[in-house]
């Protein structure tokens, strides 16, 4: 029974947390971590709403203690390495973005490869973040490809607006491919 109530009390979370409401978030995982304290689910759903509220600190020990019951997880390496991002710790930020992309569902996702990308230029490895920015233009290029193929009956300014946000990501990657150009 408490087990069927832990879950029922983390959906409750994660509808709070939908909802803009991460203080209720946050009860529900403390409820459903009196029931049971061994639930990484519940560390890592209540540090996205520590992290929501802006409480870092708080946000990156909930997500480290959901590591330590399941070590490995690519999304909460991913989630604790951009914590630690906006904290300013470019070096852990680093090592989770890292263990992130060992992830299969994650090792071609373009938010993860400019941010390890970025925090490599920052630490001054030009070397490995030229690679991850050659890697992330080749990514969204392939999903400019991809889109293309798929909506090739767009009217012009339909195509447009669909593809802007894809080509200015690609933009923004070529600027960061030529920044640390400059930086070797």
């Amino acid at each position: 029974m408490s087990k069927r109530r832990a879950s029922q009390l983390l959906r409750d979370a994660l509808r709070a947390l939908d909802a803009g409401q991460p203080a209720r978030a946050i009860e529900a995982c403390n409820a459903a971590l009196e029931l049971n304290p061994l639930d990484a689910d519940a560390f890592a759903l209540r540090g996205g709403a520590h992290e929501e509220r802006k409480k870092l600190d708080e946000a990156i020990a909930d997500y480290s203690s959901a590591l330590q019951l399941r070590p490995g997880t690519g999304e909460v390496h991913y989630n604790r390495g951009f914590a630690r991002l906006k904290k300013g710790e470019t070096a852990g930020a680093l090592r989770d973005f890292t263990a992130a992309l060992k992830s299969k569902t994650l090792r071609d996702d373009p938010d993860l490869l400019l941010a390890r990308a970025r925090c490599q230029l920052e630490l001054g490895k030009t070397t490995p973040a030229r690679k991850d920015a050659t890697r992330l233009v080749v990514v969204l290029e392939k999903e400019h490809v991809r889109l293309a193929r798929e909506h090739a009956g767009l009217p012009a300014r339909a195509a447009r607006s669909f593809f802007a946000p894809l080509l200015g990501r690609l933009a923004e990657a070529k600027r960061l491919l030529t920044t640390i150009e400059r930086a070797r």
